[in-house]
């Protein structure tokens, strides 16, 4: 019969006989220590989860902001809604964030649209391409379309998205205050 093999203990580091294969502490009091640890880890990856999902959302709300901002003198990229337009205005993606992720954040792929052609029409994609294409030039679309990175984002991406957002929804808000708009009237975007 085998002799059992002395064990390191993981919480405190002694050797102890192991009474079965899967122990991994000496006793009960390391393995609560060992239990506790663990459940922080859990913890703490649950709400890193749940910080990068909350990241992520802020992240899409200020970009959308900006996108709205950035193209407030324009109509819908899609149909012929002018600027004027009194419905909901939306940052509708050419080529969506379920199909193209990594794009979730290129200025080049979302533009200011009317929440009739993207909530209704599905973006109204044919028309969107082909005055995308008198915006940007046939190169860059392709460019856009072509593009099959698969990059993902991290909490950091998100978190510098934010960030130069937020800092160019400033400068924008800025420069159309200063267009003459009435003292503290604030843009529809």
């Amino acid at each position: 019969m085998n002799k059992p093999r002395l064990k390191q203990c993981r919480a405190c580091g002694e050797q102890f006989k192991s009474f079965n294969s899967l122990a991994n502490a000496c006793g009960i009091d390391c393995a609560l220590v060992l239990g506790r640890e663990a459940a922080a880890k859990k913890a703490k990856a649950a709400f890193r989860a749940t910080d990068t999902v909350h990241l992520k959302a802020l992240a899409q709300k200020a970009f959308n902001l900006y996108i709205r901002l950035r193209d407030e003198g324009e109509g819908c990229i899609s149909c012929d809604k002018t600027k004027c337009w009194p419905g909901q205005w939306h940052a509708g993606h050419y080529l969506t964030t379920g199909a193209r992720p990594q794009l979730r954040f290129n200025e080049l792929n979302v533009w200011r649209q009317c929440s009739q052609c993207n909530l209704y029409l599905s973006g109204n994609l044919a028309q969107y391409r082909l005055k995308l294409t008198r915006r940007i030039g046939a190169e860059a679309v392709e460019a856009l379309e072509a593009d099959t990175s698969g990059a993902k984002f991290r909490a950091e991406d998100y978190s510098r998205v934010i960030t130069e957002c937020r800092l160019k929804i400033k400068q924008l808000k800025s420069k159309i205050l200063h267009r003459g708009c009435r003292h503290g009237a604030k843009p529809r975007v």
